[in-house]
C-alpha cells in the first residue's frame, strides 16, 4: 500500500512523502506515540525512527536495519565505566538491553520499560554479586521463581496445569522489565501464538474472527495462563465466559445451558456447539454455513420446510 506512506504526484518531503520526520510512522503506530510521551524519551527518536528501522522490509525483527545489540552498542559501550556502574557492576557484555530498556521511551526513569520487575533494582536477589561466577543466578528456574512466586508452584502441581508452564519461567516472561502485565516478555498474543501454532494457522486461514475489542486480543481474556479446572484453561466455564461480553446474546431463544444436551455429543449445548472461540470461515466465528448446514448438524432436513426435527434432549429437573 505504497500510497500509505507515499504522495502519488508530488510532494515537499524527500523521496514523495506524505508526512516530515517521525509524523509519518507515529501516525501509525499508535502505541509508540504514546510511549514517547513518558517520563523518559530516547534521544535516538530524534534522529528519526529511520536512523534504526528500515521503512520497506529487513531481516530483523520489527524491521530493523541490524540486530538490536548492534544497534545499541552504535552509541553505548557496555564497557563504558559509568554504564558498568549504573549497572551496578555487572558486565554488560552478553546482555540483551531491550530486555530491560525500552527503546523508544517510557514512564520509568532511564528508559526501563513500563512494568518492572519488582525485584529489577536489586539485582543480588537472583543473580551472584561477586566471584567467578559473578552474575550468574543464584538458582536454576523454575526454582528461582518459585522462592517468591510459591502459589504458580502449588498451581502447576495441580490437573489442568498448561503444560507449556511447567518448564522454564522465561520462555512467556522476562525476568527484568516488560510493557506488558505479568512481565510477559512481549505482546501476549504473540507469545501465545508462538507455541500454539495450530491456532495461529487457523486464525491465518480464517474470514471470521473473534474481535479484539476485548482486552486488546490477550488470550488471558478467556484463557488461564497457569491452571484451571476448566477445560481448554478457560478462565470460566464457558456460558459464564461468553456471558460477560455477551450478555445480551443470553436472552435468545434456542434452547442453551446445563440443562440442555447436544444431540451429537451428549454434551450440555453451549456457545461453542456453534460458534469457534477463535476464528472460522463463516460469519460471527459460526462453524458452517447458517442458512442451512449448522442447523442440519442438529435438526433433520428431511421432508417440507418445518418437518421432523431432532429436538435437544433436555435433562429431567431435579426435585
Amino acid at each position: 500500500e505504497c500510497l500509505r506512506c507515499h504522495a502519488p504526484h508530488a510532494s515537499p518531503q524527500p523521496k514523495g512523502l506524505a508526512k516530515a520526520g517521525n509524523a509519518l510512522c507515529l501516525s501509525c503506530h499508535d502505541e509508540i506515540a504514546a510511549r514517547l510521551k513518558g517520563r523518559s524519551v530516547h534521544a535516538a527518536v530524534a534522529q528519526g525512527c529511520r536512523s534504526c528501522h528500515d521503512p520497506h522490509a529487513s531481516d530483523q525483527p520489527a524491521q530493523l536495519v541490524a540486530p538490536a545489540a548492534q544497534l545499541c552498542r552504535r552509541c553505548h559501550d557496555p564497557a563504558a565505566a559509568r554504564l558498568r556502574q549504573a549497572h551496578q557492576g555487572f558486565s554488560l557484555a552478553r546482555l540483551a538491553c531491550t530486555s530491560c530498556h525500552d527503546p523508544h521511551g517510557s514512564s520509568e526513569p532511564g528508559l526501563v520499560r513500563a512494568a518492572p520487575h519488582k525485584v529489577f533494582r536489586a539485582c543480588d536477589k537472583c543473580h551472584r554479586a561477586g566471584g567467578a561466577g559473578a552474575g550468574a543466578l543464584t538458582q536454576p528456574t523454575p526454582q528461582l521463581c518459585f522462592r517468591c512466586h510459591s502459589e504458580k508452584r502449588v498451581a502447576l502441581g495441580k490437573p489442568g496445569a498448561h503444560a507449556g508452564a511447567r518448564g522454564d519461567c522465561l520462555a512467556c516472561h522476562t525476568p527484568h522489565a516488560a510493557n506488558e502485565r505479568g512481565l510477559v516478555r512481549a505482546d501476549e498474543r504473540a507469545v501465545c501464538l508462538g507455541c500454539h501454532e495450530p491456532v495461529r494457522r487457523a486464525l491465518d486461514a480464517s474470514r471470521s474472527i473473534h474481535p479484539l475489542r476485548a482486552e486488546k486480543g490477550r488470550c488471558s481474556a478467556c484463557h488461564e495462563p497457569h491452571q484451571t479446572a476448566n477445560r481448554k484453561l478457560l478462565a470460566r466455564p464457558e456460558q459464564e465466559l461468553c456471558r460477560r461480553c455477551h450478555g445480551s446474546h443470553a436472552q435468545f431463544g434456542h434452547p442453551i445451558g446445563s440443562n440442555v444436551l447436544d444431540p451429537r455429543s451428549g454434551q450440555p449445548l453451549s456457545c461453542l456447539s456453534c460458534h469457534g472461540p477463535h476464528g472460522t470461515q463463516w460469519t460471527s466465528v459460526l462453524l458452517d454455513n447458517p442458512s442451512q448446514a449448522l442447523c442440519v448438524r442438529c435438526h433433520d432436513p428431511s421432508g417440507a420446510m418445518g418437518g421432523k426435527r431432532i429436538a435437544p434432549k433436555v435433562r429431567p429437573a431435579r426435585r
